[in-house]
Order: C-alpha cells, then structure tokens, then sequence
C-alpha cells in the first residue's frame, strides 16, 4: 500500500507545480491502485481494456516480469485485459501508453519506491507520510507522469465529470 500512498502524494506535488491551473481536475482523474506487492503477477489479469493504464513496478520486480507478462498475454490479450508490454523506458512507456489493446508495464530504476527517499523502513504509514512532506519529486517520478498524464490527456472543462483520465496502476 505504501506504493500508492507514494505515488498518489508525487503525483499531487508534481501536478500543483506544473500544471497550477488545472491540478485537481487532473488528480481527481486519475486513479491509482495498488497490486498486492508480490502478489502482482495473480492481479494483472484484472486491468480491463479500458479505461487505458499502466503498471508501474518496483526495480526487483524486473527478474520476474517478462516471463509473466509473457504468460499472460499468451493466455488472453486483447480479449479481456490489454497486451502487457515491457518498457526499458520512460519513453518507452510514453510512446505506448494511451495506444488502443496496450498496457504499458515499467520497472522503476530502484528495488523499492521507499529507495527514493533513502528511507529504511517497511512501514507503510511511515513511508506515506515522508513522501506528503517531501519538498521534492524523484525525477523518474516526474518523467513518468510527463510521458503519461501531460502529454496524453487533455483537460475539457466543459466536461470534467463526464471525462476520466486513465488510471495510473502501482
């Protein structure tokens, strides 16, 4: 859970410094969802074809990933849930996210999201409140969230409650 709590206070961070006017209708767009930890490999099949997502994984996750996705796309792509498919990139990930049948999936460069903010502990309470009172975004964070939310989602404010932005999966 302390993924998600961390991405979620990123994510509120970036979107206040660079898109002031309009943050909150982008924050209350996306969803962000946490997929078991370890237990990711049993969740993936759950992400539906819409509305688009990523799968963003910690760096000790990439070992196990491909064989994985490998699986399950074998199993069912483009039927039920997305084609997976492993990004070496944030660019990567940005030219795939949004395409139509594709779930880009990304391994952050370090083990733990915790490893961002040099901390030690497991606890996700702790590591959640560290990331709210964070003065600054890691920059992968923020490359991340350019590649998807700024560059692919366009704000109408004529229909912010009908519109939804596509969830942002940890």
């Amino acid at each position: 859970t302390a993924d998600a709590y961390v991405f979620q206070a990123m994510l509120h961070k970036f979107l206040q410094r660079e898109r002031q006017e309009d943050w909150f209708e982008i924050f209350n767009k996306v969803g962000i969802y946490h997929l078991g930890g370890d237990n990711f490999k049993h969740l993936l099949y759950t992400i539906p074809l819409t509305p688009k997502s990523v799968v963003i994984l910690d760096g000790n996750k990439r070992g196990m990933i491909k064989k994985v996705i490998e699986k399950l796309n074998d199993y069912g792509a483009g039927k039920v849930f997305p084609e997976f498919v492993l990004c070496d990139s944030v660019d990567r990930l940005g030219e795939l996210f949004g395409q139509h049948g594709k779930c880009p999936v990304y391994c952050l460069e370090k083990d733990d999201v915790k490893d961002y903010f040099g901390l030690k502990t497991k606890k996700p309470k702790e590591i959640a409140k560290h990331a709210w009172s964070a003065d600054d975004v890691p920059d992968e964070f923020c490359k991340i969230f350019e590649a998807t939310i700024i560059q692919k989602v366009e704000i109408d404010k004529s229909q912010i409650l009908s519109k939804s932005l596509k969830p942002v999966l940890v």
